[in-house]
């Protein structure tokens, strides 16, 4: 059985849209019908307006393009309700953009910078040089999309390695940076998913890749022009799409890949597509994808509400059928949503906004027929309530500072009661079934326990405490940690150069003398996966076990400017000590880090202890503080 988990900021629940990977940078939101008018202006980086700036509009895989006129204005007409990306260039300025879900007529400001050129080598997994390897897409800034693959019909430069595998990629703002895909003919592309301008040349790497393809036909069998065929991997963290064909007008498509497991979706706006086709790539030889046929389309409609009875839009909508993901959408101005939908009984599930939870349940049956739209129940969102409640120890008595966590959530909340044990949590997103499993852990006793909060409940919880036995392991089986460094462990601690120290003064390898040291290696540029988590963790732990006994460390990597790693302090709201390693990266050479978050615990002797502390932080920390 497939499960799949989405990829786009805040939106949690146990599915994962099947779709072009959006970042959502702006909300859109005015008073509009279906067909959308979305106006604009370019703007330079001294607040004039940008003449003759070429702006692309991409939807769905469907790019138009305008040009600026002399007030820098634009405009697009025909925008359907959904996520759009807006790109923005003119001569001698960086590019521009929003990657934005739209719902209703708007006018937007797109603003260009100064340019700075990002530079990349692309090679074999020899380290051959690779030419004519083509930019397929960038991300920059995690603020917006530029898919150059799909505009390049419309002007938008090719971007080609040379013969040396040099590609330079000059429109990125100055100090920006970027995810980039990479493709060839030849080879399977690759997802880059961090490069700075601030880096000198880095190399991507292409490898092998083997052909695979087939034809998508329609229900009567006539080829279908325009499909889009989107080719996945199942990850630890949900599907990754590693390749996305567009069929021609005979209805093939190719694409290439590595060896391995994957699974095809075909996508039209005029027809429904089949469940998921298992593809299995081996060997030296390329494969054909059986012919994939579509299905008659029907829709699903519906209205999503507030508890007061006034719309909700932008809401995430969408119809689900054998556990898969057929289509996606969101709510209008007047709260309306339309889902094309196999001709097949499904599921419509809506997305909840944060702070928001619908009481009877976030999903609806359905039966879709082709031809009339089905109707589904209205949707009703109420504010979501706190988690209420007092942590009890083993001797009945409160206990101040008790750290809550969650552990069934794809992304973890953690929490820490005040000085009379009492917590109150205010969830900003609602988890499935609208229930919360946590774990509640004493600060200095090997105390906790596990349990289930139903979040509709109103009157406050009384959550008491058991005694456990920690888990002493230094390597748990059947674990992998980010980095393998057993060969640290027992041995004293490397010392730390750094740079900078931030939310402290310098601190000295003797001012850490008989204190536990927990010491987090990070990128704040690292703003998805497990970084954010990680640190979430370590500031609940700072703030509830006794300074006098543990030091917490967060040691930033050496690739970003000073001033980078002062606002990524603020922004991840870090209270406890940050340093930045040097500028030749000794400090992660030392003990070995390639890959952030990395956690090392460092004894009260100053030898490394443990490096594998998924999941056992917390009570890890108490066994070496003893």
């Amino acid at each position: 059985m497939l499960k799949f988990f989405p990829n786009y900021i805040r939106f949690l629940a146990p599915m994962v849209l099947i779709v072009a990977q959006l970042v959502v940078a702006q909300l859109v939101a005015a008073q509009s019908a279906q067909a959308l008018t979305i106006t604009g202006t370019v703007i330079g980086p001294d607040e004039t307006p940008l003449a003759d700036a070429r702006v692309w509009a991409v939807q769905n895989r469907l790019p138009v393009a305008a040009t600026a006129d002399a007030d820098g204005r634009f405009a697009f007409e025909g925008i359907a309700v959904g996520a759009v990306d807006f790109v923005a260039h003119a001569e001698g300025y960086a590019l521009g953009g929003l990657s934005v879900r739209a719902v209703g007529d708007a006018d937007i400001e797109l603003r260009l910078a100064e340019p700075e050129v990002l530079p990349i080598r692309v090679t074999t997994t020899g380290f051959e040089p690779i030419a004519g390897a083509r930019l397929l897409s960038a991300t920059i800034n995690s603020a917006f999309r530029v898919a150059v693959d799909d505009l390049l019909e419309l002007g938008f430069p090719s971007l080609r390695s040379d013969d040396d595998g040099n590609l330079d990629i000059p429109w990125l703002p100055a100090g920006g940076f970027a995810q980039l895909e990479v493709g060839h003919l030849r080879y399977a592309r690759a997802y880059v998913p961090y490069l700075s301008t601030a880096q000198d040349r880095q190399t991507v790497v292409l490898r092998h890749g083997l052909a695979v393809g087939g034809r998508v036909v329609s229900p009567d069998g006539e080829p279908v022009d325009g499909a889009r065929v989107s080719i996945f991997s199942q990850t630890g963290s949900g599907p990754l799409e590693v390749a996305q064909p567009v069929t021609a007008p005979d209805g093939f498509y190719t694409a290439r890949v590595r060896e391995g497991d994957y699974f095809v979706v075909a996508r039209h706006p005029e027809h429904a597509g089949p469940p998921p086709m298992p593809l299995s790539v081996g060997g030296y030889d390329d494969i054909r994808v059986e012919l994939i046929q579509m299905l008659p389309r029907a829709a699903v409609q519906g209205r999503v509400h507030f508890d007061d009875d006034t719309p909700a839009a932008a809401v995430r909508v969408a119809f689900l059928a054998h556990e898969t993901v057929y289509s996606d959408a969101i709510t209008d101005i007047d709260g309306r949503f339309t889902l094309d939908a196999s001709p097949e009984p499904g599921v419509v599930q809506v997305i909840p906004p944060p702070g928001y939870y619908l009481p009877e349940g976030p999903m609806a049956e359905v039966a879709p027929k082709p031809g009339s739209p089905v109707e589904t129940p209205p949707f009703e969102l109420a504010p979501l309530p706190s988690i209420r409640g007092t942590v009890i120890g083993l001797d009945g008595e409160p206990v101040p500072h008790a750290i809550l966590s969650t552990y069934d959530l794809p992304k973890p909340l953690h929490a820490v009661a005040d000085a009379a044990g009492e917590f109150a949590i205010a969830l900003d997103f609602a988890p499935e079934l609208n229930r919360l499993a946590f774990r509640v852990e004493h600060p200095t006793l090997f105390e906790r326990t596990l349990y289930e909060a139903d979040i509709a409940e109103r009157d406050p919880r009384e959550v008491r405490l058991e005694r456990y036995a920690p888990d002493m392991a230094v390597l748990r089986e059947g674990w992998e940690p980010p980095n393998n460094l057993e060969g640290l462990v027992g041995r004293v601690a490397p010392p730390l150069a750094v740079v900078d120290w931030y939310n402290t003064a310098p601190i000295a390898r003797a001012d850490l003398r008989g204190k536990v040291v927990v010491l987090t290696f990070w990128g704040g540029f690292a703003t998805t996966g497990a970084t954010p988590d990680r640190i979430a963790e370590m500031r609940a732990l700072h703030a509830a076990m006794p300074p006098e006994n543990v030091v917490f460390i967060a040691l930033h990597d050496s690739a970003s400017l000073p001033e980078d790693v002062a606002y990524y302090v603020g922004e991840y709201n870090i209270g406890f000590p940050v340093a930045q390693d040097i500028e030749d990266g000794d400090t992660f050479s030392a003990y070995g880090i390639t890959v952030i978050p990395q956690t090392i615990l460092i004894g009260r002797d100053g030898t490394v202890r443990h490096y594998d502390v998924e999941g056992r932080l917390p009570e890890l920390i108490k066994v070496l503080g003893r």
